[in-house]
């Protein structure tokens, strides 16, 4: 992904996230969001390819995981957009434009989207919302900035090769728990170090 050259995208770096996994420990990880995950994943497994009827049925999916509802679930999903999210089964690196059009279409939110593109391929996109923003700085208005999600999608690719974050995450995760990717880990460490700063 080639990201614009902003200055909030300057907060989210490789070396921020290894300090905050160093600082980890085993967690509970319990509840709605790791209960449901399995379930929205096999959802998106049986629909591939997708059409238009999964794309609305899979964001409202990805909302129940919102604390809001989507103002508009877009009746006029085009042709284009479905092979676009299509596109994401194979790992697309979706430029701005791409990532802009395809916002549109799940509530103009990068938050929504980014969840979206996760479930349709949680071995290459990362989870964005306000909490992982929060842990690296960001205020509300710069969360839903689609340079920002860059940005993350970027510190996550090289995190997925770090061996020593790697190493780390290996540890925190109780066995029992289902099988997850990197990313999700990730994701789930950075949510679980948001409640510790917002206290």
């Amino acid at each position: 992904m080639n990201v614009r050259n902003m200055n909030d995208t300057q907060k989210i770096t490789l070396d921020k996230l290894k300090v905050i996994i160093d600082q980890t420990e085993e967690d509970q990880y319990k509840g709605f969001y790791v209960d449901s995950y399995p379930s929205i994943l096999s959802f998106f497994e049986h629909q591939k390819p997708l059409n238009k009827e999964s794309l609305i049925q899979g964001i409202c999916l990805v909302y129940s995981w919102m604390p809001t509802i989507p103002k508009k679930v877009t009746a006029q999903i085009n042709h284009e957009q479905v092979k676009l999210f299509n596109n994401a089964n194979d790992g697309y690196d979706f430029d701005f434009n791409e990532l802009n059009e395809l916002k549109g279409v799940v509530n103009n939110s990068i938050v929504g989207l980014s969840k979206l593109l996760h479930f349709i391929n949680p071995d290459v996109y990362p989870i964005w919302d306000s909490k992982i923003g929060r842990v690296f700085g960001l205020n509300p208005y710069q969360i839903n900035r689609i340079e920002n999600y860059m940005k993350y999608h970027l510190v996550i690719d090289r995190a997925k090769k770090d061996r020593i974050i790697l190493d780390k995450l290996k540890g925190l995760f109780p066995s029992e728990l289902y099988e997850l990717t990197t990313i999700r880990k990730i994701d789930m460490v950075l949510f679980s170090f948001s409640a510790k700063i917002s206290s």
